[in-house]
């Protein structure tokens, strides 16, 4: 299995285009799994407005995939799919997108619709920021402005360490990072914007700009 964690869709940029050149190709089909929303989005008109053609997430996520030759994009919405749509795109597809957003509403939605057991045994995915999050087997949320408190979720079970999305090196996201260090003494990526992780079959390369924590000592 290999994974593909980033907070952007943007990996048509150099630092992970000289990773990933070689791994996705012209022709794959693509399926993004649109269901990442915070609770604002309420039904397909709201979903369309975000992920449909000329909403505001659309062209960010086609067109980096568009850079590799991937043309042929499908997107999942809960609101318009029925589990057995989701289930037919997810198996039929080469790389399957877990977008940004809030994951524990991610986690919900997935165990809602029965869908935990099909990404599992997907060969390819791309995850960005909570996409990325929620393929780990536990990890934090540190406080910003969508989440008032410090809490550990539970996630897809793939990848045994811990990240700290969006990282800017600011004193709060060090003092929260340190903390999940010492409660659960995880492994733990840090990855700024322009970084990234590619985990193949539990072997891990530092794309662009990371930093990796573990309780004894920092590595940039």
């Amino acid at each position: 299995m290999t994974s593909i964690l980033t907070n952007t869709g943007d990996i048509a940029q150099p630092w992970a285009r000289r990773h990933l050149q070689k791994l996705l190709k012209p022709g794959m089909k693509a399926c993004i799994l649109a269901m990442s929303d915070f609770d604002n989005v309420k039904d397909q008109a709201d979903w369309e407005k975000d992920y449909g053609p000329g909403g505001t997430w659309h062209a960010a996520y086609e067109k980096p995939l568009q850079s590799y030759g991937i043309r042929d994009i499908t997107w999942i919405s809960p609101f318009r799919d029925t589990r057995t749509d989701m289930l037919q795109a997810i198996h039929d597809c080469d790389l399957l997108v877990l977008p940004g957003g809030a994951p524990d509403l991610f986690m919900k939605r997935i165990r809602r619709f029965g869908l935990k057991k099909a990404i599992r045994e997907k060969n390819l995915l791309f995850g960005i920021s909570a996409g990325a999050m929620i393929q780990l087997q536990d990890y934090h949320i540190t406080p910003d402005d969508d989440y008032a408190d410090f809490a550990w979720q539970t996630g897809l079970g793939l990848l045994s360490f811990d990240l700290e999305c969006h990282f800017t090196g600011n004193r709060h996201q060090r003092e929260h990072l340190e903390r999940a260090l010492e409660e659960k003494d995880l492994e733990t990526w840090a990855l700024y914007e322009d970084g990234g992780l590619l985990v193949t079959d539990g072997i891990v390369t530092a794309m662009g700009r990371v930093e990796r924590h573990s309780a004894n000592r920092t590595e940039s």
